[in-house]
């Protein structure tokens, strides 16, 4: 399945350096779409 998203920053980078990566720039306001190889498990 594939969907168009608008983002200000595409981060391509997993583990703890893309989610720090894109934790920094979301702090300084960005809209931020991090790409990630791993399926994490998501529960609610």
């Amino acid at each position: 399945m594939a969907e168009q998203v608008e983002t200000d920053v595409c981060a391509i980078v997993g583990g703890a350096r893309g989610l720090s990566f894109a934790a920094g720039v979301a702090q300084m306001g960005a809209d931020v779409t991090l790409v990630e190889k791993t399926k994490w498990a998501v529960t609610a």
